[in-house]
């Protein structure tokens, strides 16, 4: 049976209609008006060159995103579960460091930078006092 035979059975083409219609792609959910605002605002951002990326990788990554939020891949995170996973990450610092990656992660210390000068540093000043000399030195 060639293509040409296909188009000219009707109900070939219900049947492939009906068949299309029960599959996964076929039935995507509906985009949530909040993810296509969002993604709206970050495809305005790309255009008009205040997303500090560059063009095509600003606008690809707000389309992966979009299309991250329309399967609900993108959902907000737990607050608790944020501060948990911080402090997890403290873990693998050296024992004499992980104290202070802890107070840095519950707030202690400073931040300076932005997202627009590359990141942020953080930082906790401890006054750690001198040791004396070693005898006979």
């Amino acid at each position: 049976m060639n293509c040409k035979s296909l188009l000219l059975r009707p109900h070939v083409l219900i049947l492939g209609a009906i068949l299309l219609a029960g599959h996964p792609l076929a039935s995507a959910a509906q985009p949530d008006p909040t993810a296509r605002a969002r993604y709206l605002q970050e495809r305005s951002a790309c255009l008009s060159g205040h997303s500090h990326q560059p063009q095509d990788v600003c606008l690809r990554e707000a389309g992966a995103a979009y299309d991250a939020a329309r399967g609900g891949q993108l959902t907000a995170e737990d607050p608790a579960r944020l501060a948990a996973n911080a402090l997890a990450r403290c873990d693998a610092r050296p024992a004499d460091q992980r104290e202070l990656c802890e107070r840095m992660v519950r707030g202690e210390g400073t931040v300076t930078g932005s997202v627009a000068e590359g990141g942020f540093v953080r930082e906790i000043r401890v006054v750690v006092p001198a040791q004396a000399p070693a005898p006979g030195k």
